[in-house]
């Protein structure tokens, strides 16, 4: 299933830029994004972030979307810190990949309350 999901991700959002909504997939990538946008879709089940300017994701960014499985964080070079809350509340999340980035500081609370993690 996931091999799917990439290669969905692969032939419909690439080389797109920007942040992009499509089949419960929110993908934000390029250097054109440089903050988590507040919009995104409380019915998401994947949300990936990858080759952004984000420096912090904020407090309680992805806490209480219900339907959320699958997060991924990965080649965000200017990336620095993960707030608290960031991270919980999250009942389906499954997989949460967080891979090359510049992380100085995860705080303590940042996650919690993932009942169906199996995978970070």
């Amino acid at each position: 299933m996931r091999l799917l999901s990439y290669m969905y991700t692969l032939f419909f959002f690439y080389p797109c830029y920007g942040c992009h909504y499509s089949s419960s997939i929110y993908i934000c990538q390029g250097r054109d994004v440089d903050h988590v946008p507040q919009d995104i879709p409380k019915n998401a089940s994947e949300v990936r972030f990858m080759y952004t300017k984000i420096v912090v994701i904020p407090n309680g960014t992805f806490s209480g979307f219900e339907e959320l499985t699958n997060i991924e964080i990965s080649e965000n070079y200017d990336l620095k810190s993960i707030e608290a809350n960031v991270f919980s509340n999250i009942p389906q999340l499954q997989e949460m990949i967080e891979k090359a980035n510049s992380l100085e500081f995860i705080d303590r609370d940042a996650f919690w309350n993932l009942p169906m993690l199996k995978y970070l």
